[in-house]
């Protein structure tokens, strides 16, 4: 794991993985089930090993103090799934869908890297990396090319949605990307 996982560009260091994916993305992984690359323009491929796949996810989520079973997050609350969707675009929001495709929707202008598809990550993220990440995504990979958006403090530059308070922003973000492939991209038209 280790030759390739914190060794070759865009891979996640190994002492991450546990922290990072959820046990049942993971295993599902492991076992060679995944059929939407999150990042399929890489060359590199993970093997499977399906025999072990199980193990192996509940292991490295149990090493990092998660269960091997992901809590239920409860429904999608559709209010804040629209106003995540408001941020990832380009009016009001953070202009995430320059470099991140939304569900059918490819980046509108990728600069130095393009990010992984908007419709993946709540169903292979642990919520609380996702929050770090979002936070300053430099601290966990000074390699990443992700922005930084929120100051020293945590707080966002947006403070006309939810008056500036960074938490409900980013649970907004979440419940809209929980909606995976039903997601809907934004409006890209201002209106």
């Amino acid at each position: 794991c280790r030759a390739c996982h914190g060794e070759l560009d865009g891979f996640p260091g190994y002492n991450l993985l546990g922290s990072k994916l959820k046990p049942e993305w993971m295993q599902k992984l492991f076992a060679g089930k995944i059929t939407d690359s999150p990042r399929p323009w890489m060359s590199h491929r993970m093997p499977s090993f399906p025999a072990l796949a199980k193990g192996l996810a509940s292991g490295l989520a149990m090493s990092h103090g998660y269960p091997a079973v992901s809590p239920n997050e409860g429904p999608i609350d559709p209010k804040r799934a629209e106003v995540g969707r408001t941020l990832t675009g380009v009016f009001g929001g953070f202009s995430c869908v320059s470099c991140h495709g939304v569900g059918v929707m490819e980046p509108t202008q990728v600069f130095e890297a393009e990010g992984i598809n908007l419709a993946l990550p709540a169903e292979r993220l642990q919520r609380d990396f996702y929050t770090r990440w979002l936070l300053n995504p430099l601290r966990i990979d000074p390699q990443s090319k992700m922005p930084v958006y929120f100051d020293e403090q945590g707080n966002s530059p947006l403070f006309d949605v939810y008056d500036g308070d960074t938490k409900k922003q980013l649970d907004a973000f979440w419940h809209y990307m929980r909606m995976g492939q039903k997601i809907n991209p934004p409006k890209m038209d201002g209106f």
